[in-house]
């Protein structure tokens, strides 16, 4: 495999995906040079393996890549020869991956929800009551997009009808509990004591045996707020705007597009390879 030293790791809803319509086709031949390259793309979201998997392999990339899944809580390896050397017997395989679990079962989380009092459950609804169609109108999703969207295995996103006050009270009591509360860009996301930026480290470090230097050259992107500790952990960050929001202010240097996604994307890319 072709190795540059290069590694980018990317949110896609509302930086590599349009928000508003998940456009990604102007960003294709960038991907596609990027793969000649030898950068290793990591698609770094809450999205589910199934809908990982389905995105990364076949195109838009030429290759498969590794990806992590649900906000952190899962690596997936390609069990191909390009990562023979670092995959065990150990680690379960799914779909053509070897999954590096970091994270318990989403049905911790279930419970935890459960046993919260009723004026907070009435402040959101979990995907675990929704049909996929409710999922696809929620999401704009396709039924098709929205059957793997609903396959969660580690975490569990609530759409949110609750006050700010109400959002705090459910994050302080969940996160007393050991669950981790994160705002994506378009629903609450509860899950274990793992993050886009602890997944990307330890990935990072797993593949170290295959770049060409002694470390990678990272480049993170993102728009939310769960995209802050993958992109404050990164050697360089780029926020790709998403009107009407605000763009996410870091507390660190950072490139911010002046574009929205795919173009924001590109526009960040191009300036990090210049």
């Amino acid at each position: 495999m072709v190795n540059s030293g290069l590694l980018i790791s990317t949110d896609l809803d509302g930086t590599l995906l349009n928000h508003h319509d998940y456009h990604w086709t102007a960003a294709r031949p960038l991907l596609q040079r990027l793969a000649q390259q030898g950068v290793v793309v990591v698609l770094n979201s809450s999205k589910t393996f199934a809908e990982l998997a389905a995105f990364s392999y076949p195109p838009p990339f030429e290759r498969r890549w590794p990806f992590i899944c649900e906000n952190g809580a899962a690596i997936a390896l390609p069990d191909t020869p390009d990562y023979a050397e670092l995959l065990t017997d150990e680690l379960p395989r799914l779909q053509g991956y070897a999954l590096l679990e970091l994270s318990g079962p989403r049905q911790q989380w279930l419970s935890r929800l459960q046993q919260l009092p009723a004026e907070l459950q009435h402040s959101f609804t979990p995907w675990s009551r929704l049909e996929v169609a409710a999922i696809a109108a929620a999401t704009g999703l396709s039924l098709a997009e929205a059957e793997l969207a609903s396959q969660r295995r580690y975490s569990e996103p609530l759409c949110w009808h609750g006050s700010d006050s109400d959002y705090q009270a459910l994050r302080q009591r969940l996160e007393e509990s050991g669950a981790v509360v994160t705002r994506g860009g378009r629903f609450v996301h509860i899950g274990d004591r793992c993050d886009k930026g602890r997944a990307l480290q330890r990935l990072s470090d797993l593949l170290l045996p295959l770049s060409p230097t002694s470390s990678w050259r990272t480049l993170a992107l993102g728009d939310s707020e769960n995209d802050r500790p993958m992109l404050e952990q990164a050697e360089a960050a780029a926020v790709v705007i998403n009107p009407p929001k605000p763009a996410l202010v870091l507390n660190r240097a950072c490139y911010t597009t002046r574009q929205p996604a795919p173009m924001g994307w590109i526009e960040a890319v191009e300036w990090w390879l210049s």
